[in-house]
């Protein structure tokens, strides 16, 4: 049987992101670690239907969960809720996102995005959903950058984003170590669409072993 070429499509770049860390010097042998999540928050975002402009009040809570073995490997995931007040009735939206990455010390790609830079010093990051709670933490869609700029903080992400918010705004994701393995984190994002305000806040704790 006969196949034509035009029903043959392999994503030739998919296999130099397998590889090219390699090239590039990268260990395949990276040390095993735990990395849990939780936190609560809050927000207000604005959305449009064919009835117009709408704002609506959120309430979240989220856990996250991944382990990082001794290969490129993680594996893990994000459990959360969001509560919105619609019509004087509660409506909760449950969310359930895989982690699965390619995941070295410079580099990392999988599921919950991209990382290019040390995970423990300045690197440049996309992510979806990469940060418990889903909404009033870094939102679904989100770009920055993150880096260690010493005490009192452990690390300071600074970026931009996106959903469940109707436009772009500022993130600010500060993390304190409050003891041995223990972090705790503040997420705050500030935006505006049609000067109606979009706003999260955030508070967690990251434990890391």
């Amino acid at each position: 049987m006969k196949l034509s070429n035009r029903n043959i499509y392999f994503p030739w770049w998919l296999a130099f992101v397998f590889i090219a860390p390699y090239f590039v010097g990268f260990s395949p042998i990276d040390s095993s670690f735990s990395d849990i999540s939780v936190g609560l928050g809050g927000g207000h975002f604005v959305y449009e239907d064919c009835s117009g402009t709408h704002e609506k009040n959120f309430v979240d809570l989220g856990v996250s969960g991944s382990y990082k073995f001794d290969g490129p490997f993680r594996v893990g995931g994000m459990f959360g809720v969001a509560d919105f007040a619609e019509d004087d009735k509660q409506v909760l939206i449950p969310i359930l996102y895989p982690d699965l990455a390619l995941d070295w010390r410079p580099f990392s790609i999988g599921t919950t995005g991209m990382r290019i830079g040390n995970r423990d010093d300045l690197n440049v990051q996309i992510g979806w959903l990469n940060s418990a709670p889903a909404f009033s933490g870094r939102g679904f869609f989100s770009t920055g950058v993150e880096f260690n700029p010493g005490e009192p903080f452990s690390k300071m992400y600074v970026g931009a984003n996106a959903l469940p918010y109707f436009n772009w705004g500022l993130v600010l994701q500060p993390e304190f170590p409050i003891s041995e393995n223990n972090y705790l984190v503040v997420t705050g994002r500030y935006g505006t669409y049609q000067e109606l305000d979009e706003w999260g806040m955030s508070v967690g704790i990251r434990i890391k072993k």
